[in-house]
């Protein structure tokens, strides 16, 4: 079909190779509603509903005139009364979601040809039902991520830490190469800058960085790429699939994620865990400590082109959301000569402190040693010194024998003779 639909051919080309390879398959059951409920001599190519679509503006007749999005209601209708051909829901029922998704890439291509849809209220309620609970996401914290990297092995931790870190698509992670680590990780300390990687889906350029933790998964991984010969750094994908000869699968990343979540305890309930929620878990974060413009630069959402600011500005916003996005903290290398002054001052305010202790210890021995040999003198040479007083004619009274105060005040000749006085 692409190769003589020149209109779709262009629709299809102008995504991303994730996107447009979702929407050629998700395209095919359009065609086949247009076949089957209005066949005509050749089949149905989005040329011909271009120039239908047009001939048909143009009339006065409303019910010709929108002829087209009556027929987008039918076919959504349709589509409840089949079965999905695309994996993983192969040979299941349509759900209201994925009707719902199918008629979006109907309006896409319409969109696309400049010739949009315009529903109305009750056309989109009907394109819109009530949906179900199995496509709302898990919230992601760092303590999950925590709890999930101790029951990683090397490539599962590389697949989670490194898509907590730089934020992007699950497409646009998988079709990584081993050049784009090689030839942009310079930087001396964390965050590592990626370089720019434009995304697949809106070919909006993106400027991720590898935190600390992230850096160290990578390096682990690059360790057991070399080890087993499929490192080469440059082309080939830091996660392939053998089976397809290209790049692991979102599938296969989901499931990774999934059964880390089952490992460590985590609670999941009717709620989805996919590698998108690691992009929301670092938009989280980064909506903590910059404003929209600023982070949307990192992840590669689309920004006003006046809203760009410079790499080193990048890396100043990310350094900042480290702090809730790793599990240890840590210490710039910027810092770290501070911090050695600083350890060197606290020495020496120590070793003064000590050499201050060492004295006081010196000085309290010797008044200990000096009060100790005054007390051994006295004990000494008291008996000789009451003696030779005595023979003197001196006497000394005991303060205990002093008798009770008079009047508050001691009889002055009931005082105690001091040393050297003589008795009348």
């Amino acid at each position: 079909m692409l190769s003589t639909d020149k209109m779709l051919k262009s629709w299809i080309e102008s995504y991303g190779q994730g996107t447009a390879k979702t929407y050629s398959g998700s395209i095919k059951p359009f065609f086949e509603f247009l076949n089957e409920t209005m066949p005509l001599d050749i089949p149905w190519t989005a040329d011909r509903i271009y120039e239908d679509r047009k001939i048909t503006q143009k009339m006065d007749d409303d019910a010709q005139k929108y002829k087209w999005e009556d027929l987008t209601v039918k076919y959504s209708n349709w589509l409840r009364t089949r079965k999905c051909r695309m994996p993983p829901y192969k040979g299941l029922p349509f759900s209201d979601n994925a009707v719902t998704a199918y008629c979006i890439v109907v309006r896409s291509l319409f969109s696309f040809m400049r010739v949009p849809l315009i529903l109305n209220r009750p056309q989109k309620r009907a394109l819109v039902k009530t949906g179900n609970i199995r496509n709302i996401p898990y919230h992601l914290t760092l303590n999950d991520i925590v709890a999930m990297k101790k029951q990683a092995n090397t490539k599962e931790r590389y697949i989670l830490m490194v898509g907590k870190s730089i934020g992007l698509r699950v497409n646009d992670f998988l079709g990584l190469k081993q050049g784009q680590f090689e030839a942009n990780l310079q930087d001396k300390e964390a965050p590592f800058s990626l370089g720019v990687i434009v995304t697949q889906k809106r070919r909006q350029p993106a400027y991720p960085f590898l935190d600390y933790e992230a850096y160290d998964a990578y390096l682990n991984w690059k360790q057991e790429l070399q080890a087993s010969n499929r490192w080469d750094g440059k082309d080939s994908y830091m996660l392939t699939n053998s089976r397809l000869l290209r790049h692991m699968t979102a599938q296969e990343a989901n499931s990774i994620l999934r059964k880390l979540a089952f490992k460590a305890g985590i609670r999941l309930g009717n709620l989805r865990l996919s590698f998108h929620c690691l992009r929301r878990f670092l938009c989280d974060q980064l909506s903590r400590v910059a404003d929209a413009n600023k982070w949307k630069q990192i992840v590669g959402k689309e920004i006003p082109e006046s809203a760009y600011i410079s790499s080193d500005c990048v890396r100043e916003v990310y350094a900042k959301v480290m702090q809730f996005t790793c599990e240890e903290k840590m210490v710039p290398v910027g810092q770290v000569a501070d911090l050695e002054q600083l350890v060197a001052e606290q020495g020496k305010s120590l070793n003064l402190q000590k050499y201050e202790l060492d004295y006081m210890k010196s000085t309290l021995q010797q008044l200990r040693m000096t009060t100790e040999e005054f007390m051994q003198a006295t004990v000494k040479y008291l008996p000789e010194l009451v003696k030779d007083m005595q023979t003197r004619g001196l006497t000394v009274q005991p303060l205990n024998a002093v008798e009770p105060l008079t009047n508050g005040k001691p009889k002055t000749d009931e005082l105690p003779l001091r040393f050297g006085e003589h008795q009348d």
